[in-house]
């Protein structure tokens, strides 16, 4: 979009351990025909639920990817809140799809906390974008990305500038 951005790692290392960043996580799928593994990025929006891109979920057409692996504040092979498989359900729009947990009493969100949500007021507005680009350290640290959002196209939709790539799909 030719948007101005900055972007960094996220830093000081143990800012991964601290509210917000802690909500914010790599989230491992598989699609259960082709047996292909892929990534994203994703964030706690309530005490036991990952908000992600919707192509993180479905593939836009016929089925849902499996084996969903979230793990909040990743940083180089270090899980400091676990990793977290046990799924009771993943959703997403039927637009999307048409078009083209619990451990020992408690959720991801009583140890990490989680964000909220609210949508669509990105236009006009800064925007701060964190997640696991594969393009960047190999996926393997959290990245932030700050920059001004305006409209783009149909209606809630934005453009922001960005050096992230796949992977940071999904990060809030």
């Amino acid at each position: 979009g030719g948007m101005h951005f900055t972007s960094t790692r996220t830093f000081p290392n143990a800012s991964d351990t601290v509210y917000p960043t802690r909500t914010v996580g790599k989230l491992y799928f598989r699609d259960p025909v082709t047996n292909s593994n892929y990534v994203c990025s994703g964030s706690m929006i309530k005490r036991g639920v990952v908000l992600t891109s919707g192509h993180c979920i479905h593939n836009g057409s016929s089925r849902f990817f499996t084996d969903f692996v979230f793990r909040p504040g990743q940083r180089n092979g270090v899980y400091p809140y676990g990793t977290w498989s046990n799924w009771v359900q993943a959703r997403t729009t039927t637009a999307w799809a048409t078009g083209g947990g619990e451990a020992m009493g408690k959720r991801i969100g009583d140890y990490t906390g989680w964000l909220g949500y609210q949508g669509p007021i990105c236009s006009g507005r800064h925007q701060t974008t964190l997640g696991y680009p594969v393009n960047l350290d190999s996926g393997l640290q959290m990245h932030r990305v700050d920059s001004q959002a305006n409209s783009y196209g149909s209606l809630n939709n934005c453009t922001w500038g960005s050096d992230m790539t796949g992977g940071s799909s999904g990060g809030p």
